[in-house]
């Protein structure tokens, strides 16, 4: 694919197709990178049980229902994933305050740790391949990304100043 290249013609990608044709490559590329760091850990930990462990970090004291609803799985596949991640030391479950039928699930230390190191893995497989980009595309990477997080997490478009072009506010840095 040749979206990506120097030279190539994606100063002038607009489009949504031909702008998710250039980002399938770039994601494609950044999944070996995040893969190469999972294998590099030597851990015995899935991907479902790490999609698991990063959820759960990111909601600290997140239901069983919810995490199953986040990874797609029903409560039953869940709740035995986390069966062999509470068996590896990697989480804790905890009854709910309100209601001891509900589960909270919390990372342990050693879960915090081993999501730590392979945090730390994959931010220097990011740096060294971003040292390799000129910093204004680095910058330009940023402000894309920024944005594509805005819109996939549904925080509303804010609208431009009265008077103000939208092509001309949707260039300018926020």
């Amino acid at each position: 694919m040749t979206y990506l290249r120097p030279g190539s013609r994606t100063a002038h990608l607009t489009s949504p197709d031909e702008v998710a044709a250039a980002m399938l490559a770039a994601v494609e590329s950044l999944v070996v990178l995040w893969g190469r760091a999972h294998e590099a850990l030597g851990t015995t930990v899935s991907t479902s049980q790490m999609r698991a462990l990063i959820a759960i970090d990111r909601h600290r004291g997140i239901h069983l229902r919810r995490l199953a609803e986040e990874l797609g799985t029903a409560a039953s596949v869940t709740s035995r994933l986390c069966d062999r991640l509470q068996a590896a030391g990697l989480i804790d479950r905890d009854a709910g305050e309100s209601d001891r039928r509900q589960v909270i699930l919390h990372l342990t230390r050693e879960g915090a740790e081993l999501l730590a190191e392979l945090r730390e893995l994959r931010r220097e497989d990011l740096r060294a391949t971003l040292a390799g980009m000129p910093p204004s595309a680095r910058a330009s990477l940023l402000v894309g990304l920024e944005e594509f997080h805005r819109v996939a997490e549904g925080v509303p478009v804010p609208e431009p100043a009265a008077g103000t072009d939208r092509a001309v506010a949707d260039r300018e840095p926020a």
